[in-house]
């Protein structure tokens, strides 16, 4: 029985072991574009056959809008070594750059081609996938925003979108999903939406227009009254100004006609906040809400 015990003792102190393996053909990423937190299309990337450019070996990297996953275009050249992802994309320029450098540590400075500022590694840390896998995750600082990078995924905003959405207030980019050997490994807060979507041309006035939000700015609690044309599947959720849910008001199918539902605020501090209606994962109507004390 001690003997036992101490084994079990023993495997609790081994360290975790991680795999750093981005470009790889049995992956495939579903990046999503939000406008003013709303849903406006999903783009899958994966990779296919190697290329030699040069002296390297790449890995060619295709993406698509269409969600029926058929029609693919080439979007760029991959490849890694030694936990470093070179990308060679030929929108920016003929040379390749470095996308993610795994081997960074607390305190490190990463300056990526894309982004005017140093970004400073401010935290590592492990995240847990849908599977149970443990991931490796690096938090960086840039300048007063973050990056966040996890170990054969990729950044949260997207897997060519690092840095992307920085300091823009309206558009958002982030990783909707992640699939490895077609199981779901990985999914983003916004999954009120599907992994897959195209919303752009929907029409949504008929919940623009029947909606209120009062007071706003409020300091303990703000009512939402809105009006249904019909019935449907409802979805009221509040955001944080770095897109991260922080309250659930609604979520039930509601007849048509008048509605209202009160959000109480508790153990938030000051600041901005969104607030994302979406009527049958279609419908979506986005506002900012102002909480001050």
């Amino acid at each position: 029985m001690k003997r036992l015990i101490l084994l079990f003792s023993s495997l609790l102190l081994l360290p975790v072991t991680y795999s750093q393996i981005i470009v790889d053909t049995n992956k495939l990423w579903v990046d999503a574009e939000y406008i003013n937190f709303g849903p406006g299309f999903t783009t899958a990337y994966r990779f296919q056959d190697d290329t030699i450019i040069g002296a390297y070996e790449y890995k060619e990297l295709y993406k698509t809008d269409d969600i029926s996953l058929t029609d693919w275009g080439l979007r760029g050249w991959m490849r890694e070594e030694d936990k470093i992802v070179y990308f060679k994309d030929p929108y920016w320029d003929d040379d390749e750059y470095i996308l993610y450098d795994f081997n960074l540590e607390m305190g490190d400075t990463f300056n990526f081609i894309k982004y005017p500022w140093p970004m400073i590694v401010e935290s590592i840390d492990t995240v847990i996938l849908l599977n149970g896998e443990l991931k490796k995750r690096i938090i960086l600082d840039c300048f007063g925003d973050s990056e966040e990078w996890i170990e054969g995924i990729g950044s949260t905003r997207g897997l060519t979108k690092v840095t992307e959405g920085i300091d823009v207030s309206d558009l958002w980019y982030w990783l909707n999903c992640f699939f490895e050997n077609d199981i779901l490994k990985y999914e983003q807060f916004f999954l009120i939406y599907d992994c897959f979507f195209n919303t752009t041309g929907i029409d949504k006035n008929t919940l623009d227009q029947k909606i209120v939000v009062s007071p706003n700015p409020f300091s303990d609690y703000t009512t939402f009254k809105y009006e249904l044309p019909e019935s449907g599947v409802i979805h009221l959720t509040i955001v944080n100004h770095l897109g991260q849910e922080v309250g659930v008001l609604i979520h039930e199918t509601q007849p048509a006609g008048k509605h209202q539902v009160q959000w109480n605020v508790k153990g938030l501090s000051e600041g901005v906040y969104f607030y994302h209606l979406t009527m049958n994962k279609q419908q979506t109507v986005n506002g900012k809400l102002i909480l001050v004390r």
